[in-house]
C-alpha cells in the first residue's frame, strides 16, 4: 500500500528529524546543491484554443501522502485566485483528429479526462457542422470523482458526443475494460473505419487494460484470433491513429519496440566492430 511505499523513502524533513544535529551543520545552499533538479510537471490542457484562445485550463488532482502534498499540485492548490504562475506550453501530438468527421474513441481515468474536455468543447464549438461519432469512456472510483460530467452530458444532448460511459470501480465494481466490452458491437463498427482515431489518457495501467479490452472486442466481434487482433491494433499504431498520453510505463505493444531496439543495438555493434577491428558478435 501507500504506507509501505512511503516507508521505503526518506523525505528531507524526515532526515533532519532523525539527525537533529545536522540542522546546524547543513546550510540552505548545501542542501539545495545536493538535491536533484526538479523535472517540469506536465499537465494536459483541458480547454480548446479554438474556443478560448487566451485560456489554458488544466485539471489537477491534489496529491497528499501522510500529510505531505505533491510539489506541483500542492503549490497550485495553495494559490489564490488571480495569482501569477510561471508556465510553458509544449507542442504535443495528442490533439483532436485533423478531420472532424473522423470517428473517435476516447478512454480516460481520473484527471486523464482533461484533454477530452478540450476535445469535446471544440466539437461543441463546431456547431451544426457534420461530425464523426465520438465515444467517451471514463473510469474513476466513486460518483464524486466524476469530472466534467455536466459538460459531457450537455455534449451528449447536443450531439457532440455519441456515447458517454462511466465506470465506477468502488461504487459499482466496474472498470473501463468492462464498459468497452459492453459496447463491443458499436466499437467494432467504428474501429473498422479507416479513419477511426483512438485516444487514451491516464496512467500506464489504464492504457494496458483498455488495450486488452479492445483486443477482446476485436476478437469477439471480428471473429479474430489474438494474433490477428494484435496485428489490427499494430496497424492503427503504424498509421498514426493510436494515441497515448500517459504517465508511468506500459507493457502492451512492446514487441515492435524490442525489435527496433535490437536493430539499433546490432547497428551500433557493427560500427563498434569496424572501429575496434574486433569481432563482437551479434545480438539475439
Amino acid at each position: 500500500g501507500v504506507d509501505a511505499l512511503v516507508a521505503r523513502f526518506w523525505w528531507v524533513s524526515r532526515v533532519f528529524e532523525a539527525f537533529p544535529k545536522a540542522k546546524d551543520r547543513v546550510s540552505l545552499g548545501l542542501l539545495l546543491s545536493t538535491l536533484p533538479t526538479q523535472f517540469p510537471r506536465l499537465y494536459s490542457i483541458a480547454s480548446s484554443s479554438l474556443v478560448s484562445p487566451t485560456v489554458a485550463e488544466v485539471c489537477v488532482g491534489l496529491v497528499s501522502v501522510n500529510g505531505n502534498s505533491g510539489l506541483a499540485s500542492g503549490y497550485l492548490h495553495s494559490l489564490e485566485v488571480g495569482s501569477h504562475v510561471w508556465v510553458a506550453l509544449h507542442k504535443a501530438s495528442f490533439t483532436p483528429p485533423s478531420s472532424e468527421r473522423a470517428p473517435t474513441i476516447m478512454v480516460a481515468a481520473g484527471t486523464g479526462i482533461a484533454p477530452f474536455a478540450g476535445f469535446v468543447r471544440e466539437r461543441m464549438h463546431l456547431g451544426a457542422r457534420p461530425l464523426g461519432s465520438a465515444q467517451l469512456f471514463f473510469g474513476c472510483r466513486t460518483k464524486p470523482h466524476v469530472l466534467y460530467e455536466p459538460l459531457f452530458r450537455e455534449a451528449l444532448d447536443a450531439g457532440a458526443l455519441t456515447g458517454y460511459h462511466v465506470a465506477l470501480s468502488r461504487d459499482e465494481g466496474r472498470r473501463v475494460p468492462s464498459e468497452l466490452e459492453d459496447c463491443a458491437a458499436k466499437l467494432w463498427e467504428v474501429l473498422q473505419k479507416p479513419d477511426c482515431e483512438y485516444y487514451t489518457c491516464g496512467d500506464g495501467g489504464l492504457a494496458d487494460s483498455a488495450y486488452e479490452g479492445l483486443l477482446q472486442v476485436i476478437m469477439q466481434e471480428g471473429q479474430m484470433s489474438r494474433v490477428r487482433a494484435v496485428a489490427f491494433m499494430d496497424a492503427m499504431r503504424a498509421q498514426g491513429r493510436y494515441h497515448l498520453d500517459i504517465w508511468g510505463s506500459i507493457t502492451h505493444g512492446m514487441a515492435p519496440r524490442r525489435k527496433a531496439l535490437v536493430a539499433r543495438s546490432s547497428t551500433w555493434l557493427k560500427v563498434a566492430n569496424v572501429v575496434s577491428g574486433t569481432n563482437v558478435g551479434s545480438v539475439r
